[in-house]
């Protein structure tokens, strides 16, 4: 489900789960649940425990229940309202966002500006399926940012202070790497998605 505001402004996908975190979850306590690529601005907003996944429905779905959480979410514009609902719903997403407008007597561009914001770069590596192999092990070996830590749950995901972060994962699909960066820095999450860049194409060669 993509929202669009009355001025005809797209809302990002991270953006609407943290209005729905907020204005349908008083923004905690309990667990949210989101994949390791979602924006870090949930840990902004949410007061409780924000528990990062494997991409994809299903594994969202299955660490929901393990964690028993209140709410989930996938960047990809895929809400889920545990426990009644335990998949993505675009009507129910719909229904749930009217609720937070009827109730606000807010316009969707005004609730938007109440939260900080953050900047995502997403871009992709081709390689041959040579090139491809085994790549991320090479990555994990020799790719060592400044103070960043690492969760490598799906894919390797660089975390930083300052609340940035970078992901570098492998297609499921195609011969491909994807470097996805969020940062609230607009020049931090360009330096950092050059960064991924540069050392997926070093160790692709």
């Amino acid at each position: 489900m993509l929202f669009v505001d009355e001025t005809g402004k797209p809302v990002s996908e991270d953006m609407a789960a943290v209005i729905f975190a907020k204005y349908i979850y008083s923004g905690g306590p309990g667990t949210v649940v989101t994949p390791v690529n979602s924006s870090g601005l949930m840990k902004k907003v949410w007061k409780g425990e924000v528990v990062e996944c494997v991409i994809g429905p299903p594994e969202i779905t299955l660490a929901a229940q393990q964690n028993n959480a209140v709410f989930a979410y996938e960047e990809s514009g895929k809400y889920f309202f545990p426990p009644e609902v335990m998949w993505a719903d675009g009507i129910i997403a719909t229904a749930m966002m009217a609720r937070v407008l009827s109730t606000t007597k807010k316009k969707l561009s005004s609730i938007v500006m109440e939260f900080p914001r953050h900047v995502q770069i997403k871009r992709n590596v081709k390689g041959t399926v040579e090139q491809v192999k085994d790549l991320l092990a090479r990555v994990k070996e020799n790719f060592h940012p400044a103070g960043a830590s690492l969760n490598d749950i799906d894919g390797l995901k660089y975390i930083f202070e300052d609340g940035s972060w970078l992901l570098i994962r492998s297609s499921g699909t195609e011969p491909l790497v994807r470097i996805y960066v969020d940062s609230p820095h607009p020049a931090r999450a360009k330096e950092l998605s050059d960064e991924g860049m540069k050392a997926v194409k070093d160790l692709m060669e």
